[in-house]
């Protein structure tokens, strides 16, 4: 063999080495006897969420603010009655991804408890929610009329107009007593579409829909807040092409909301 051919072989068993090691779940491979442990040595995919989900336990239960024992529990808890319970590899990715985002959303809550509330989406109802999020990836070239957006079904909030953030427009809807905001991407183009939507709160809790800015940090969004009071209920701002609520606490003063004109 000459030294060239030596060396790439060195080499592809360097990054088999890296990859393998990379893929790696938390537990020892070469002893699992559990037919859900096999089906997770078995999946690189599987075994690169089992090693992240025992990185972000690990971080959480450090936290201050975080009960390690109770936590422990609740991990313990999903092992036995969830992930163990799965009979393939769709399911085990489910039962990761599912715990690991609910183990990230404690950790934030422990974080910045106040943080946290400003940040969670608002509730909608699971079926509005689900027909809203249909339309997500879809062209809104067929959705422009004389009078602007035209979704199925869906109707401008009386009094709110849309806002236009660098190029985007976030447009309010409502449905069935419902209301969200459709991130639409490149809405003056041809090959405009839906990127996102979020649930806002009912009208009870805030019925003005705003163009906002915080002129010290350089942010611009939209936020809501009940009409003749002063403080916003909740702001978001578009990081990429979702709509992200943002914590207004923790973003501080300057903050600058106006009613759009002419949805600009």
């Amino acid at each position: 063999m000459t030294r060239v051919a030596t060396f790439v072989a060195f080499l592809i068993a360097l990054f088999a080495a890296h990859a393998a090691c990379a893929a790696a779940p938390s537990f020892d491979c070469a002893k699992v006897t559990s037919a859900v442990n096999k089906l997770i040595c078995a999946s690189p995919e599987l075994s690169a969420l089992d090693a992240k989900l025992s990185r972000d336990f690990d971080n959480t239960k450090s936290q201050g603010g975080i009960d390690a024992k109770a936590l422990r529990a609740q991990e313990d808890a999903w092992l036995k009655n969830v992930r163990n319970a799965c009979a393939d590899a769709a399911c085990l990715k489910t039962a990761y991804e599912a715990r690991d985002a609910a183990l990230l959303d404690e950790s934030a809550r422990a974080a910045s408890p106040a943080a946290y509330d400003e940040t969670r989406p608002f509730p909608a109802d699971p079926a509005r929610l689900a027909d809203a999020r249909s339309l997500v990836g879809k062209s809104c070239t067929n959705m422009l009329g004389d009078g602007g957006l035209v979704f199925s079904g869906y109707t401008v909030p009386k009094g709110f107009l849309s806002v236009l953030l660098n190029g985007d427009a976030v447009a309010p809807m409502e449905k069935g007593g419902a209301r969200f905001a459709f991130l639409i991407e490149g809405q003056a183009s041809p090959s405009c579409k839906i990127a996102d939507v979020v649930a806002l709160p009912d009208a009870a809790h805030a019925n003005a829909f705003l163009a906002c800015s915080i002129a010290d940090m350089d942010s611009y969004g939209f936020g809501m807040r009940l009409a003749g009071h002063k403080d916003v209920v909740g702001y978001w701002t578009v990081m990429d092409g979702r709509l992200m609520r943002q914590p207004i606490g923790v973003l501080g003063g300057n903050m600058h909301c106006q009613e759009p004109e002419s949805g600009e």
